[in-house]
């Protein structure tokens, strides 16, 4: 962990560097007891603690876009200096105390440097990416995957894909995306896990059967917007080449969209999302 440790404070000096509003800040790194710590800024909430509040109801849809832009504007610089975070999930996007509607990325405990992959078991379970369960290079892509779970957990207010493992995990992705590409399925270290000789997904015998390709996406979001489906949809391949990058993600119509109608003045469903005090 101590060599890892270090290759998180490598990332965070760099991120540092770059000024990023949408990255949490490293104030100091130092050694205590053989263990490398780190300082940062005080930031408020996460997703899961506003989502948890807000009894997992669905969140506004402007807010949830603006999470989504700035969570993307994170993402991006992140790649753009050639890191991979590897671990996002609502718990590691906290919002600013002073600013309900600005948020940053942390936790960069397991990230790495793009073409320099240190683990082969990462990511959330909910969150983890195809190619990670398979047993394929992974890279930024994987970010972009993880990063599309979390909106939509935003929206529905439950996780897209709960899978109790990676294998019920990956039938539930089929469920909604139909069977991967035989050739990513031929690159995967871990293809004999979960396929048979046939390549197509093995049935967890402890959860109900699910076709492959049975569940339209826009059944799966609970949407009747076609362009919100889009945004998603990019997202959410089988094949990480084929993702869309965070940089023409916020270019995507989704992010612009003006809400059609103005909802009548309610009390804010949102919860007080100030750090409180011990």
């Amino acid at each position: 962990m101590h060599e890892q440790g270090q290759i998180e404070a490598k990332i965070l000096a760099k991120l540092n560097k770059s000024n990023s509003p949408f990255i949490v800040r490293a104030y100091d790194f130092f050694i205590f007891r053989s263990h490398i710590c780190i300082t940062y800024e005080i930031l408020g909430k996460n997703l899961y603690e506003i989502s948890q509040a807000n009894n997992y109801r669905p969140l506004p849809v402007k807010l949830v876009r603006q999470y989504a832009t700035e969570m993307l504007r994170g993402i991006e610089q992140c790649h753009r200096l050639g890191i991979v975070h590897c671990d996002l999930k609502p718990e590691n996007v906290l919002v600013c105390p002073d600013n309900k509607v600005h948020c940053k990325l942390i936790d960069f405990g397991s990230s790495c440097f793009d073409g320099h992959q240190k683990y082969e078991y990462i990511q959330s379970r909910f969150y983890r990416a195809p190619e990670v369960m398979i047993g394929v290079k992974y890279g930024p892509p994987m970010d972009i995957w993880s990063f599309a779970l979390i909106v939509v957990e935003l929206l529905l207010g439950k996780p897209l894909f709960p899978g109790e493992n990676e294998l019920e995990q990956l039938t539930m992705i089929a469920e909604v995306l139909g069977n991967p590409n035989a050739g990513l399925v031929r690159q995967g270290k871990r293809k004999n896990e979960f396929f048979d000789e046939q390549l197509h997904l093995k049935q967890s015998r402890s959860v109900r059967k699910r076709i492959p390709g049975s569940l339209p996406l826009s059944r799966a979001l609970k949407s009747n917007d076609p362009v919100y489906e889009d945004f998603i949809a990019r997202c959410l391949t089988w094949d990480p080449i084929a993702r869309t990058t965070a940089t023409q993600l916020l270019q995507h119509p989704w992010l612009h969209m003006k809400e059609v109608k103005k909802a009548p003045k309610q009390q804010s469903m949102l919860p007080d999302l100030h750090p409180q005090d011990n």
